[in-house]
């Protein structure tokens, strides 16, 4: 998944799992379905705030420290 996805699975849960009362894994799932149809109605391009050469930097910190 590119960071984009991860950018709507972090909105995602802060804005809406943690909001939310699940009681039931089908419950949490059509919650999710409702947020990703309401949030596509009225989409919103990610927009990056780091330049690439800040980007770079951490995923090379996170290859070291993981040892790739």
């Amino acid at each position: 998944m590119d960071e984009s996805g991860g950018a709507l699975f972090s909105t995602l849960r802060e804005k809406w799992i943690k909001r939310q009362a699940h009681v039931s894994v089908k419950g949490l799932e059509a919650s999710i379905e409702y947020y990703l149809e309401t949030y596509n109605q009225n989409p919103k391009p990610f927009r990056w705030h780091k330049k690439t050469d800040e980007i770079l930097g951490s995923v090379a910190r996170a290859a070291k420290a993981l040892g790739k």
